[in-house]
């Protein structure tokens, strides 16, 4: 019987034990073990950058704000200039936040497709050894029709025996003894 992708991740669901030492196994195959910390560090890496970038966007604003209360005085246009220069900056920072955001989704996507890579050759794997376990079993399934094979042969030469002894037996001791007591002999 074989079971889909699906049902056996059903199964480990709601067996959680066998969820547990999937996970341990896992876990303990350094290639697997390795497979999931990156992937793990890919996004433990993005939180962080994310966070980053927000402080480094708080302590920016925080600082054109000093600036701009620091320079309340100056003219109209000294403050329309800054405005622009504090747009243009904004802009550029949502552009490179825009771009990094972008290169993180890249990178996840490469982690996911390696990640998928490496479910499809484990799978490949667990089939070929399945595979090798059935032919494994019908080999010793001939072995043990063989041996059965073999000792009804036995069983059946050591009956032809017992019943060839027993006759030999009747015809040289019993027969004679009836016949005799019969007053043939």
């Amino acid at each position: 019987m074989s079971l889909s992708a699906g049902e056996i991740v059903k199964l480990l669901k709601s067996d959680k034990d066998a969820l547990r030492e999937l996970s341990a196994a896992i876990a303990s195959e350094p290639e697997l073990r390795l497979a999931v910390i990156n992937a793990i560090l890919a996004d433990v890496a993005t939180k962080q950058d994310l966070q980053q970038l927000r402080q480094e966007l708080r302590e920016e604003i925080s600082q054109l704000r000093q600036e701009m209360r620091g320079e309340i005085t100056a003219t109209k246009q000294d403050i329309q200039q800054l405005r622009q220069e504090l747009k243009g900056e904004i802009a550029q920072l949502r552009q490179e936040m825009k771009e990094e955001i972008a290169q993180l989704r890249e990178e996840l996507r490469g982690d996911i497709t390696a990640t998928k890579q490496d479910f499809q050759q484990l799978r490949r794997e667990l089939r070929e050894e399945i595979s090798q376990l059935r032919e494994g079993i019908g080999i010793l399934r001939q072995h043990v029709d063989s041996e059965i094979s073999q000792l009804r042969r036995d069983m059946n030469t050591n009956f032809r025996w017992t019943v060839g002894l027993i006759i030999a037996v009747w015809g040289t001791t019993v027969i004679p003894l009836l016949m005799r007591l019969a007053g043939i002999i």
